[in-house]
C-alpha cells in the first residue's frame, strides 16, 4: 500500500502533467465539436428541415459546437504557452500567464459543465426509434460523454494553475526576504511538483564563526 501511495503521489505531483491534462483537453474538445458538428445535424424529411438530434433543440447543439471550437483554440494556445512560459524569467510574465490559465481553466469547466448538463437532458427526451436510421446515435452519446469528462480535466488544470500561481507568490516572497520565503508553499509536495526542494535555513553553531554571506541566496523554479 505504501508503495502505490508513493506511485500515485508521483503521478498526481509530475511537472509535466499540465501539459499533458491538456493535451487530454485538446482530444475531447475535438470530439464534442466534431461530433455535434458531423453527427448531431441531420435533414429531417417530414419537415424538410435540418434539426439537431438533441430533441431538435438547435440551441444545444449550437452551444456544445460553440464551447467545442473555441476550446480547441485555448488547448493549442495554452499547450503552445506551456513552452514559452517554461523559457520566460520574468514573474510578471509567468504570474500573468498563470492568472490567466486559472480563469479561463475555471470558466470553461463550468460552461462544459452546462454544456453536459444540456445536452444529457435533451438527449433524455429523444425517443431513439423515431429517429432516422442513419443518425448518429452513437457520436450523440459520444459527445455527452467526452463532456462529461472535460469537466474532469478542466478542474484538474484549474488546480495546476492555483498551485503554480501560488508557486509564484512564494519566489516573490522568497526575493523580498532573503531566502525564506519557501515555507509560502501550501505543502511540501506542491513545491516538489514545480522543481523546488524546501530547504531549512542552516543554523551557526554556538562558538563557531559567523556564515560569510556572498550574495543573494536564489533557486530555480520549473515551471
Amino acid at each position: 500500500m505504501p508503495l502505490l501511495w508513493e506511485t500515485v503521489s508521483k503521478i498526481i505531483y509530475d511537472r509535466k502533467n499540465p501539459t499533458i491534462f491538456r493535451v487530454l483537453c485538446l482530444i475531447c474538445a475535438i470530439v464534442v465539436y466534431g461530433t455535434i458538428t458531423v453527427e448531431a445535424w441531420t435533414i429531417d424529411t417530414k419537415k424538410g428541415r435540418e434539426t439537431c438530434l438533441y430533441n431538435d433543440t438547435g440551441g444545444a447543439c449550437n452551444f456544445g459546437m460553440a464551447v467545442g471550437f473555441i476550446a480547441v483554440v485555448a488547448s493549442i494556445g495554452f499547450i503552445m504557452g506551456e513552452y514559452v512560459v517554461e523559457k520566460t524569467q520574468l514573474i510578471v510574465r509567468r504570474q500573468d500567464y498563470f492568472l490567466l490559465d486559472c480563469v479561463f481553466s475555471s470558466i470553461w469547466a463550468f460552461l462544459y459543465f452546462l454544456c453536459f448538463c444540456i445536452l444529457k437532458n435533451q438527449w433524455g427526451k429523444v425517443e431513439e426509434e423515431n429517429l432516422p436510421e442513419d443518425a448518429g446515435i452513437g457520436s450523440v452519446k459520444m459527445a455527452i460523454f467526452f463532456s462529461f469528462l472535460s469537466v474532469i480535466f478542466w478542474s484538474i488544470c484549474v488546480y495546476y494553475a492555483y498551485v503554480r500561481l501560488q508557486a509564484i507568490k512564494a519566489e516573490e516572497a522568497y526575493a523580498a526576504e532573503g531566502g525564506l520565503g519557501i515555507s509560502k508553499f501550501p505543502d511540501n509536495n506542491a513545491a516538489v511538483m514545480i522543481g523546488v526542494t524546501p530547504t531549512t535555513p542552516s543554523v551557526p553553531v554556538p562558538g563557531s564563526a559567523p556564515p560569510v554571506v556572498t550574495g543573494l541566496q536564489t533557486f530555480n523554479v520549473a515551471y
